[in-house]
């Protein structure tokens, strides 16, 4: 099982799934609860997408080197 990635605001992010997004930025976080397991709801504003809202869990989402951390997956 994968350790879960605690996304914070500020952080800069990489949908895997939607290269053409671009780097996202993360605007807001709110913890929530799905099916008795920690999640997290992220409000990330994208160059080429605007603003989107995605379940940490659902997204496959990388961290971007050069903002201070390692790159994850949730």
């Amino acid at each position: 099982m994968l350790n879960p990635v605690t996304f914070t605001q500020g952080m800069h992010l990489r949908h895997r799934q939607r290269p053409e997004w671009g780097i996202g930025v993360v605007s807001r976080v709110e913890v929530l609860t799905r099916a008795g397991m920690r999640d997290q709801r992220l409000w990330m504003k994208f160059g080429a997408a605007g603003l989107k809202t995605l379940l940490a869990s659902a997204a496959d989402l990388e961290i971007v080197e050069g903002t201070g951390a390692a790159e994850h997956t949730f």
